[in-house]
C-alpha cells in the first residue's frame, strides 16, 4: 500500500492568481468558453468569466483572485470543487467523487453520473438515520493498524439540483443554496456541524447508474478489469490528474483500492421511485 504522510501545509490567500507558462511541455490548457484552465505537475490556473481566477503555485499556494464584485462565500464552489482537488491530485490524493453515509460497517460511497440522485440518496438515508458523511468527494487513506482504507472528512456542504431541493424535505436546506455558475439551477448547501467530523472506516463502494425500460433494480459485484475501470471511472477531475509521477501513483492507488473495498453496480430504473430506491439501498449498507 502507498505510505503516505497524514497532512500537507497549504496556503490559502486573496491577491493576484500566479501565471502558469504554457511552454512548459507538461502543461495541459483547456478552454471550454466561460471558462478555463491550465495545469502541470505542480501549478495551476483556472479564470472563470465574471467570477474571477484561481491558481495553485509550487503545490502548495493557492490564491483566489475575484472580480471586485463577486464575495468570497459566491467564489468557494468553485475553488472546493476544482482548486481543492487539483492539489490533492499534486499530493497523491485522489479524492472519489461520491456521496457518503456511515453505517453499523463502515462508510458506504455512492458514486455516479451528475444527476443520478447520490446527493438525494444520501439526504433521504441521513433522514433515516445514517449519518452524512460526504456529498462531493471522499478522500481516502490507507490505515496500517486496521488494515482497511478509511476517508477523511471532506467539504461540510452538499450540492442539489433544484428539481432534487423540491422533492426533499429536510432542515439542513432550510438556509437559501449558493448558486453554482456553469450550473445552471445546482446549489451549494454550507451544512456546518450536519455532517460527521472523524475518519471512518469504508466499507462498500456502490457505482449508481441510470437505465432505460429497466423494470427492477439489479446489483452485482465488480471484479478484475472492471471494478478497476468502474473506480478510475469515479476519480474527482480525473482530466486534472497531470504529470507521469502523479499519473504513477494515480494507478497504484486505484490497484489498492480494488484489491481493499468491494465495488457493486447499480442499475436502477429510471422511473423508480424515490422511496423504493433508497429502501432497496438501505438493505444493502
Amino acid at each position: 500500500m502507498i505510505k503516505e504522510s497524514d497532512h500537507f501545509d497549504i496556503d490559502i490567500k486573496l491577491g493576484i492568481a500566479h501565471q502558469v507558462s504554457p511552454a512548459d511541455p507538461n502543461i495541459i490548457h483547456r478552454d471550454f468558453g466561460s471558462f478555463s484552465w491550465i495545469c502541470s505537475p505542480v501549478d495551476f490556473l483556472m479564470k472563470i468569466d465574471e467570477i474571477g481566477s484561481f491558481s495553485i503555485e509550487d503545490r502548495r499556494v493557492a490564491i483566489i483572485d475575484l472580480e471586485d464584485n463577486v464575495s468570497v462565500v459566491e467564489a468557494l464552489p468553485f475553488f472546493y470543487g476544482t482548486v481543492v482537488t487539483v492539489m490533492l491530485h499534486m499530493h497523491f490524493r485522489f479524492p472519489i467523487h461520491a456521496s457518503a453515509v456511515l453505517g453499523k460497517n463502515g462508510l458506504s460511497l455512492f458514486c455516479a453520473k451528475s444527476g443520478t440522485g447520490k446527493s438525494t440518496l444520501a439526504l433521504n438515508l441521513f433522514s433515516r438515520g445514517f449519518p452524512l458523511f460526504s456529498d462531493d468527494k471522499c478522500v481516502l487513506k490507507w490505515d496500517s493498524m486496521l488494515q482497511k482504507y478509511v476517508a477523511k472528512p471532506s467539504i461540510r456542504a452538499v450540492r442539489l439540483w433544484q428539481d432534487a431541493i423540491d422533492n426533499l424535505d429536510s432542515p439542513l436546506l432550510s438556509q437559501d443554496g449558493i448558486p453554482i455558475m456553469a450550473k445552471k439551477d445546482k446549489f451549494q448547501f454550507n451544512l456546518d456541524d450536519a455532517m460527521c467530523d472523524s475518519l471512518q472506516m469504508v466499507n462498500k463502494i456502490f457505482v449508481i447508474r441510470k437505465v432505460k425500460d429497466l423494470k427492477e433494480i439489479k446489483i452485482n459485484l465488480l471484479k478484475g478489469k472492471v471494478k478497476m475501470s468502474a473506480l478510475k471511472n469515479q476519480i474527482h477531475r480525473p482530466g486534472l490528474i497531470i504529470g507521469e509521477d502523479i499519473k504513477r501513483r494515480h494507478e497504484l492507488f486505484i490497484s489498492n483500492v480494488a484489491k481493499a473495498i468491494p465495488v457493486y453496480l447499480v442499475r436502477r430504473p429510471e422511473d423508480i421511485q424515490v422511496s423504493k430506491f433508497v429502501d432497496f439501498m438501505e438493505s444493502k449498507i
